[in-house]
């Protein structure tokens, strides 16, 4: 049952980041690179006892921000009509709408796991369980796949921060505008995300406690 429980995490990883690896849609590349993040998530339930559920509620909680967040600002700079919905789509979002184009880059670092941000600390309590439950060899297909998946995050993030891209016509994609509701949504993932980064060991001994009960 272990062995098939792994192979499950393994399974998920590599396949969900080949997958969005391929993709243009941002939708759909997130959709895909969520089955990966289901499998960072599985390889914490290789921890031992409460210390892998607690890795595991920690994981959920940072990814469910991030998730949030990054839906938000792709739904909204993509319009709800979707218009722009590649990659391609999103250049010079930065130029166009300096919040957004920044909210945009800060999620998809988190997602990557760099330090100070919910990510980072989700995918080092689970591949530190995984470690802790013997399966050294999960924690480290775990981080190379870490790393297939920079590859599709940053090529967004690269593409929201080049200069905008000019229409035939010479005019450039309208300015996206955040909604009071959207704007609110955006400021509670923001702020998880950071509270998760910066001070993660509050969140993550409540998790254990509620493992222990």
């Amino acid at each position: 049952y272990t062995t098939l429980f792994r192979s499950v995490a393994v399974l998920s990883m590599t396949v969900g980041n080949l997958a969005a690896l391929r993709q243009e849609n941002v939708k759909r590349m997130l959709a895909y690179s969520s089955i990966a993040h289901a499998g960072y998530l599985l390889a914490a339930f290789a921890g031992l006892g409460a210390s892998g559920i607690a890795a595991a509620s920690f994981y959920t909680a940072a990814y469910a921000a991030m998730n949030v967040g990054i839906f938000a600002v792709i739904t909204v700079a993509s319009g709800y009509d979707e218009k722009a919905p590649f990659v391609q789509d999103f250049r010079g979002l930065l130029y166009r709408s300096p919040l957004l184009g920044s909210l945009l880059i800060f999620f998809l670092v988190s997602l990557v796991g760099i330090p100070f941000t919910g990510g980072f600390f989700g995918k080092f309590y689970a591949f530190s369980a995984a470690i802790g439950g013997r399966a050294v060899w999960l924690a480290v297909i775990g981080l190379l796949n870490s790393g297939l998946a920079a590859a599709y995050y940053l090529r967004l993030a690269l593409a929201a921060a080049q200069r905008p891209d000019v229409k035939n016509d010479g005019v450039m994609l309208p300015t996206p505008q955040v909604g009071v509701a959207v704007g609110a949504a955006l400021l509670l993932a923001v702020a998880a995300t950071l509270v998760l980064g910066i001070v993660p060991g509050e969140v993550l001994r409540a998790a254990e406690a509620g493992a222990h009960t």
